[in-house]
């Protein structure tokens, strides 16, 4: 019985000693991967590009993506790419069917992409100079932001056409998602053959500075980059316009619907 009582005495000596060895060991592997993190170099100019890319760009990307990405909340009207932006955003699978809306999300389709290819192509962006704590871009935008804002002027004089009123008792009902989702890709469809009207003609550069906190980039840095590349701060911008621009801006989408020779005024949701 001793010369069995004295293994498992060392037995139970064995486990405890495993253990801490064990555990020693994983903290030193820790202790060194973060060591090495510490020396590989922050590639700021990749990160962006990468957001750019891989956010910005995606035309997969959902609303949950960007907003994790920006680290906050965005609405739809804003977004110039994304299954969740402005020019693709549909009603929910249910309410198409219900409808018969198959049409429209086929014309909606095409019309975004061609939006989206422009918009891709045209916006430009340089990194102008790295310094320790920030990048100095150059961005010349395509006013994707003003398109949408025209977007929807046009979406709601259509609306008007069809005589759909909308008001507090049918907002966000079906009814008034029909015919908003109808009046969108219907306006989309026109001013689709008016997108030169959106082209950077006077070569306009917008200078940015991003500013990083250590291997950080700040919520404030990557929104104000996104709407400096969808022309939110240009001297186009909507947000610059006067009143008195702005009644033009009406008048012109006027002047596109009655000089668009498929729409019709008493059936505008023909498509």
């Amino acid at each position: 019985m001793k010369k069995i009582d004295k293994k498992i005495n060392h037995l139970n000596l064995f486990v405890p000693i495993t253990i801490i060895t064990s555990l020693l060991i994983l903290m030193i592997i820790i202790l060194i991967i973060t060591m090495i993190s510490r020396m590989v170099p922050f590639d700021k100019k990749e990160y962006v590009s990468n957001v750019i890319t891989n956010v910005f760009y995606n035309r997969n990307v959902s609303l949950e993506k960007l907003e994790t990405t920006l680290k906050q909340p965005m609405i739809n009207e804003v977004i110039f790419i994304g299954k969740d932006s402005a020019l693709r955003n549909k009603p929910e699978e249910s309410i198409i069917k219900k409808y018969g809306l198959q049409k429209y999300v086929e014309t909606q389709e095409i019309n975004s992409k061609k939006v989206e290819d422009i918009a891709i192509e045209k916006i430009d962006y340089r990194v102008v100079s790295i310094s320790d704590d920030s990048i100095q871009y150059s961005i010349k935008p395509w006013y994707i932001y003003k398109y949408l804002y025209d977007l929807n002027i046009l979406k709601e004089l259509i609306m008007k056409d069809s005589g759909f009123v909308i008001t507090k008792e049918n907002a966000f009902t079906e009814d008034y998602i029909v015919n908003e989702y109808k009046a969108r890709v219907i306006a989309t469809k026109i001013l689709n053959k008016q997108l030169s009207n959106y082209d950077n003609k006077d070569n306009e550069v917008i200078e940015y500075k991003f500013m990083f906190n250590g291997k950080e980039a700040q919520s404030s840095e990557l929104l104000s980059l996104y709407y400096n590349m969808e022309g939110v701060t240009s001297k186009t911008s909507p947000n610059n316009m006067t009143e008195e621009e702005m009644s033009k801006e009406i008048d012109l989408m006027k002047k596109f619907l009655k000089e668009d020779n498929n729409y019709n005024k008493k059936n505008p949701y023909n498509i």
